[in-house]
């Protein structure tokens, strides 16, 4: 008698090459989901400086989410510069004033370390100015921003920004939330910002003798000015500086120095380090003239870098008229992408490179935008779409124009 064995089935080579397919879909569904790990917008924060590269965040693609998306959120980080570059999400020539009508100065510790920037400026025809807070890396850390809840008490992440025509003795930073409570619904992003951006109405600002920032409005986002005890309204009513073509500016922030690890936000190695951080303005006179103002509790400077001084508020230049062509941007060298876990470069800011996109013959795109918004949100926006839409198009059209039309 044969000895018995298994009863053996034939195989088609078309089922074998389904099997295949099968588990080969299996394997890159693992793969794909396993890539997608990483936090939405981390690649390309990573790819921004060799500094950036250089943390752990980038060295293990975490998973911690920011509140911006890691400069990504064209909403929350408003950023103006070249068109089609991360992470400006506002051409340049949107600012009243163009280029160099923005202010950009940066965000220094103690010991000298820029941990970050802000950057001003104000769009044509609006009392806006914008106030944008871009975070990076040091040493390995990442430097992220975590707005003070009132619950919390003394110790928080905290912040404290002077902004007036004059620096009057006694005068306090008027303004301390810079941005909206978190999502409580978001469990995966615990209000941490790697960038953020704040509008200031300069026809309504807070008093810094007599009113203080009460909070955010929720329709609108801008700051509501409140009393301090004992002075009147007439005394603490907001004041009209949009005229002014300079302003005093100070911004002071407590910060969180992290190492996300590959899960989350949290410090493998312990308890996350909190430092401060504040403006630098070159080394001029305004070192006594801090002294001598007593600008506020965190707005005094040392006579080697100042923390406050002037910035540009004022719209001086009349808007170009529809149709006007801006000048185009210097030419961007292109630089190698550097992956996670690669030696880092030499520190500095280097632009990623964008592959060309396909060309697909001649073909007419019409971008149309429609809102009942004042004419700056239909600027902004028009500009960030612009700027999205940028990169797809970029060496693949023979023309460009550009129309604005109202009733619609």
């Amino acid at each position: 008698m044969s000895p018995r064995w298994g009863k053996a089935t034939a195989v088609a080579p078309a089922q074998w090459a389904t099997a295949c397919a099968a588990i080969a879909f299996v394997l890159l569904s693992y793969s794909a989901t396993s890539a997608a790990a990483a936090a939405p917008g981390l690649k390309q924060w990573c790819n921004f400086s060799a500094s950036h590269q250089a943390t752990t965040a980038c060295q293990q693609s975490t998973a911690c989410e920011t509140a911006d998306s890691w400069w990504s959120d064209a909403e929350r980080c408003v950023l103006p510069g070249p068109v089609g570059t991360f992470p400006y999400s506002v051409s340049s020539y949107d600012v009243c004033g163009g280029p160099d009508a923005i202010t950009r100065l940066p965000l220094r510790d103690d010991a000298g370390r820029q941990l970050g920037s802000v950057t001003l400026f104000r769009s044509w025809g609006s009392s806006l100015l914008r106030v944008s807070v871009a975070l990076g890396g040091a040493g390995g850390d990442v430097v992220l921003y975590r707005q003070a809840q009132p619950q919390e008490g003394e110790g928080a992440d905290s912040a404290s920004l002077f902004l007036f025509n004059s620096l009057l003795p006694g005068a306090q930073p008027q303004y301390s939330v810079l941005v909206a409570p978190p999502d409580s619904d978001s469990a995966a992003t615990p209000g941490l910002h790697s960038c953020f951006s704040l509008a200031l109405n300069l026809s309504s600002l807070c008093h810094p003798l007599f009113g203080f920032q009460a909070g955010l409005d929720p329709s609108s986002g801008l700051p509501v000015c409140a009393c301090y005890g004992g002075v009147s309204a007439a005394d603490c009513r907001p004041r009209d500086l949009a005229a002014e073509p300079e302003l005093y500016f100070s911004l002071k922030l407590n910060v969180s120095l992290l190492q996300p690890g590959a899960e989350g936000c949290g410090n493998a190695s312990g308890a996350a380090v909190t430092t401060t951080i504040s403006t630098r303005f070159p080394a001029t006179g305004l070192a006594s003239a801090n002294a001598t103002a007593g600008a506020g509790a965190g707005v005094g400077a040392s006579s080697a870098a100042p923390s406050l001084g002037p910035v540009r508020t004022g719209c001086r230049e009349p808007a170009p008229p529809p149709g006007t062509a801006a000048p185009s941007f210097p030419p961007l060298l292109p630089q190698p992408l550097v992956p996670p876990g690669s030696p880092p470069l030499a520190v500095g800011v280097y632009p990623p490179t964008y592959p060309p996109p396909p060309y697909l013959g001649a073909h007419e795109a019409a971008l149309a935008v429609r809102s009942p918004l004042r004419q700056l949100s239909q600027a902004e926006q028009c500009s960030r779409a612009v700027m999205q839409l940028y990169p797809l198009y970029r060496g693949a059209a023979v023309r460009g124009e550009f129309r604005a039309g109202g009733g619609r």
